[in-house]
């Protein structure tokens, strides 16, 4: 390993539906996630592709889903599993999502760790409801949906405006052909969509952040 003595490692989702992905696919990812959520040090975040098999909502299918896959994926991870998934995360003064959060989210929030806290809380009571829908996990014009994109769905090529002060780690939107991080904003707080395909990942050390 690269970081023998690493504190965490953090997720950022879509674990599911790659690209001609099929039932086999969905079920070797999932005993994969079973084992490495055994791992105290490892945080893994939902991902729109993630919640439409974790939960049966009207309000979380998006494309990619399929029956076939959701039973093998069922078969597998329980309600005791998916329930160890977060929205977001913090790492120092970085928020980890796997989208990214717009600024027009938290228009005159004054505490934003307490305000996502309180957020994640009824996104989490709202998503185990098959008629509720929560911003958190709601998808904007920029994907097909309406409004603005929460942090499984925001598209950081063409939705996500940062928030003053705040830096952001999220994937969600690959960049290609590049397949580079995307950066948005100016130092030292910095955004970074970093889904170019698993080729890229970012270490937080000493409150900086390197890429890999």
């Amino acid at each position: 390993l690269k970081y023998p003595k690493i504190d965490q490692i953090v997720f950022l989702g879509d674990f599911f539906d790659d690209f001609y992905d099929d039932y086999r696919d969905a079920s070797n990812t999932a005993q994969w996630l079973k084992d490495q959520l055994k791992h105290e040090n490892r945080v893994f975040l939902y991902g729109n592709h993630d919640l439409h098999y974790a939960f049966q909502s009207k309000f979380t299918k998006c494309s990619g889903y399929e029956a076939d896959k959701c039973l093998a994926i069922g078969d597998i991870l329980n309600q005791k599993d998916w329930d160890k998934f977060k929205f977001h995360y913090w790492i120092d003064d970085y928020l980890l999502t796997h989208a990214g959060l717009h600024k027009d989210h938290v228009k005159g929030v004054t505490d934003l760790r307490s305000f996502l806290n309180k957020e994640e809380e009824s996104a989490q009571l709202a998503v185990r409801s098959f008629n509720k829908d929560h911003w958190i996990y709601h998808a904007g014009l920029a994907r097909c949906g309406s409004g603005l994109g929460g942090i499984t769905w925001c598209d950081a090529n063409i939705e996500f405006r940062p928030i003053p002060k705040l830096k952001q780690i999220f994937g969600h939107t690959p960049q290609y052909p590049e397949k580079v991080p995307k950066i948005i904003g100016k130092k030292p707080y910095l955004n970074y969509c970093i889904d170019t395909l698993l080729e890229h990942y970012i270490v937080i050390e000493n409150g900086k952040s390197i890429i890999r």
